[in-house]
């Protein structure tokens, strides 16, 4: 990676970039796409699909400070990235589209998946 890339993941990782290209993602979309009101729900335990580096994933544990956030990612080479983005997540290499597989039934109240296409 060249240097300014290096440069901006750190901004990025400590939430002080708006967006990286190469991750996809952006710092306070979760709430520029639900609206601030999201926080009345309250939400426990969150099983975030598609985390890619952590960057909603730690937005989601700002939103909802008392939930334990679990995330589901399909590459495995973004969770090194993601446990050092949000280190109070826990990060499981797997297809969100068969959370069934990891969790059982009714384990969480929450779940959010963002802009996850497959190709």
């Amino acid at each position: 990676m060249t240097e300014n890339l290096l440069s901006h993941l750190n901004q990025v990782r400590t939430m002080q970039a708006p967006y990286h290209d190469d991750i996809c993602t952006r710092v306070g979309r979760v709430v520029d796409t639900f609206g601030s009101e999201i926080t009345k729900y309250r939400l426990e335990r969150i099983l975030e699909i598609g985390p890619n580096i952590g960057v909603t994933t730690r937005e989601l544990t700002n939103l909802f400070p008392r939930a334990t956030i679990d995330a589901l990612e399909l590459d495995a080479t973004y969770l090194p990235e993601a446990r050092v983005v949000c280190p109070s997540a826990t990060f499981k290499h797997g297809d969100g589209y068969s959370a069934h597989l990891y969790y059982p039934k009714q384990t969480f109240d929450g779940v959010f998946m963002m802009n996850n296409l497959g190709f």
